[in-house]
């Protein structure tokens, strides 16, 4: 009898591991189609800005649209998320989504497209922390670094790898029919999820408290950990708003390359992407089995990421079109959102289950408040320019101070350990 039930228990396991691991590939093929959405708005900059006659101004505004109800919509689901499952969660936002897309795929204004890339921003606010709240239903905290990088590693597939496909779409017909393809995929993937997607039961405290019990949220959102993340993430979401609506104009206009060597270049760097995040996921990973602290395991490898960002930003700037530029490009952009794979981590060291995705989405909506700025204070440093290029090496230098700066700070604050010992009582 005892076999039998041990049988049954290793079955009972090895389907509860196929369905946590189907659930990460459609959170991953989720991730591409968002980021192939910011994609299409960055690769058919020129279009857009000759089509309806903007300023390096207006065009930041557009950019920065998007992230204007971003904040609050992720902070609305993440509250939905101690009611409702994640799983209809998702549904609705990617339905939502695939709506907003309908007016771009026509002829609009400038008021019209602020509108509706405010809208898309509304529906996909939430995406970030509801997707990492949905893996960590699945997987218990020692393994959860390598399936949430491989959820947040379909950026890069949305960024780059698909910029080749996208970039005929737009040159042979317009930036409307790439929203459009866009969005049909975007159908496509919720009836799938309708369908398919399921909750997951991993309850990390399981045995050892209530999973009803909770934390006072001020001890969880302003402990020196959640503001080391704030720092670190902010800084880390600058660089995604620059990447998705200022560097392929950069390249086209200030570089001089064709849209076909621009959409070439983003695919490197979005396989260098494809191995960084999983990479350092498993390195930190690796780290924390051999029982390494999780400031050193978590935020030191997140951190260490951040800064060879901010650092290969700085030396961007300083050089001219040419291979050591694409050398700099390809890290700048990439290595730094690893602090968005880890930094999750090391806040569900501390929080608990029953409130994590609140927290999770409350955390975000702060993060992205980074997509708000950055875009239109790029556009503003480019217009003060006499030129593009001289106007964009000024931008971009500044980031990359930045992002060692916010680096530095975010390591000497963060500490997952000494949280959960505060604010769990544990070790």
């Amino acid at each position: 009898m005892e076999t039998l039930q041990i049988s049954e228990h290793s079955r009972n396991d090895a389907w509860s591991r196929r369905d946590a691991w189907k659930i990460v590939i459609l959170l991953f093929i989720f991730q591409v189609i968002n980021y192939a959405a910011k994609t299409v708005f960055g690769l058919s900059g020129n279009q857009m800005v000759s089509e309806l006659q903007l300023t390096n101004t207006q065009f930041g505004e557009l950019g920065s649209a998007f992230y204007f109800l971003f904040p609050f919509a992720g902070m609305l689901a993440g509250i939905l998320s101690i009611r409702f499952s994640t799983k209809m969660i998702m549904f609705w936002m990617c339905a939502l989504w695939a709506l907003s897309l309908i007016p771009m795929m026509g002829h609009v204004t400038f008021t019209g497209l602020l509108l509706s890339r405010m809208l898309l921003g509304a529906a996909e606010g939430p995406a970030f922390a509801i997707q990492i709240h949905a893996v960590h239903k699945w997987f218990p905290d020692r393994a959860r670094a390598i399936p949430t990088s491989v959820v947040i590693s379909g950026a890069s597939i949305g960024t780059g790898i698909i910029a080749p496909v996208l970039v005929p779409i737009i040159r042979d017909y317009n930036w409307h029919a790439a929203y459009g393809f866009v969005g049909a995929v975007a159908v496509i993937w919720c009836v799938i999820w309708l369908f398919v997607g399921k909750e997951g039961t991993v309850n990390e405290h399981s045995g050892q408290e209530s999973s009803s019990a909770s934390v006072s949220f001020a001890k969880l959102l302003f402990n020196p950990t959640a503001i080391g993340f704030y720092i670190g993430g902010f800084a880390s979401y600058t660089l995604i708003s620059l990447n998705t609506v200022w560097v392929a104009r950069y390249l086209t206009k200030s570089l001089g390359y064709s849209a076909g060597q621009t959409a070439n270049i983003f695919v490197i760097a979005s396989i260098v992407w494809m191995i960084s995040l999983p990479g350092t996921a498993y390195i930190s990973q690796r780290l924390s089995e051999r029982g390494v602290s999780g400031r050193i395991a978590r935020g030191g490898v997140a951190c260490a990421s951040l800064l060879i960002s901010g650092l290969a930003i700085l030396g961007m700037s300083s050089t001219s079109a040419g291979i050591l530029n694409i050398i700099m490009i390809a890290p700048a952009f990439t290595l730094g959102t690893s602090f968005l794979t880890l930094g999750p981590l090391m806040v569900g060291q501390f929080c608990p289950e029953r409130q994590r995705g609140a927290v999770f989405a409350i955390m975000n909506a702060i993060l992205t408040t980074a997509g708000m700025i950055t875009p239109v204070l790029f556009g503003k440093i480019v217009d003060s320019y006499s030129t593009i290029v001289e106007g964009s090496h000024s931008g971009f230098h500044w980031e990359g101070l930045f992002v060692v700066g916010c680096a530095i700070v975010a390591f000497f604050l963060i500490n997952p350990d000494r949280e959960r010992s505060k604010i769990l009582g544990k070790r």
